[in-house]
């Protein structure tokens, strides 16, 4: 593991040495970004987070946008387990719980372009959110689209 990577780990609390093995560090390069996904155990759960290196000398942790029940959305640095799904050129993450009677939910982001006043951001966008019931003995429901992008009209510019 990079020793920049190591620094920027600890330096947001990320247990990554005793998971190592089993889930392993992914380095990914999609677009014009270089991004590792470091899964970080926590007491309940743990969650991958993803660091842009954007800096090769200063990796930065990146908060994704999740939707937050009943509230709109918000960010967070633990998005979930999350894949890169290369060919459909999207990352999924997948929260939620392996008890009895939980729901899990899974976030769809690719990878988009902010503009701001002086510059573009490369950034991650949510288009889509999901959500499946985790039923006793392992069974799970199908996903069911809760929230989903719709596409912007030809004519809208935004700045």
């Amino acid at each position: 593991m990079p020793r920049q990577l190591v620094l920027a780990a600890e330096q947001v609390r990320c247990d990554y040495k005793a998971d190592i093995k089993e889930v392993p560090i992914h380095f990914i390069s999609a677009g014009n970004r270089r991004l590792a996904l470091v899964f970080c155990r926590s007491v309940v759960m743990g969650s991958h987070h993803v660091f842009d290196f954007e800096n090769l000398r200063k990796p930065k942790l990146v908060e994704l946008p999740f939707i937050a029940q009943k509230e709109g959305f918000g960010t967070t640095p633990r998005p979930g387990l999350m894949t890169w799904k290369r060919d459909a050129g999207v990352f999924e993450a997948v929260t939620g719980s392996d008890t009895c009677l939980h729901s899990e939910v899974r976030h769809t982001y690719r990878l988009g372009v902010t503009e701001g006043w002086v510059s573009q951001v490369a950034s991650f966008v949510v288009v889509r959110v999901e959500a499946r019931a985790n039923y006793c003995g392992g069974t799970r429901g199908d996903w069911t689209t809760v929230w989903e992008a719709p596409p912007w009209p030809a004519s809208t510019v935004v700045r």
